[in-house]
């Protein structure tokens, strides 16, 4: 059995991508901020707690997050304007800066 605990110690160790299919209404949205937290590179969110032990390096990576909870998918075109609006605010945030 994979559990929470289980899935934030050892992703480290690897890239994936996750898909969360639990029908557990607790606790979803928690480990995936926790995730995002991590791979921001937050170590100040992790003080404390074990990952701050296990963890050498604090990288920053690049989180896409997307919020599937934002509109009413009901119709095809309104997912696709939900996503490249969500998509293109991501684009923009991971521009780097320009100096002037």
């Amino acid at each position: 059995m994979l559990t929470k605990q289980h899935l934030s110690t050892n992703l480290p160790q690897r890239a994936i991508r996750i898909s969360l299919a639990v029908r557990v209404v607790f606790g979803k949205s928690l480990l995936l901020s926790t995730l995002e937290a991590y791979f921001c590179g937050k170590k100040e969110l992790f003080e404390g707690l074990a990952i701050e032990q296990l963890e050498t390096e604090w990288n920053e990576h690049a989180v896409l997050h997307l919020d599937l909870n934002a509109e009413d998918y009901s119709e095809i075109e309104g997912l696709r304007n939900g996503l490249e609006l969500q998509l293109r605010s991501w684009e923009k945030s991971m521009e780097p800066v320009r100096k002037v």
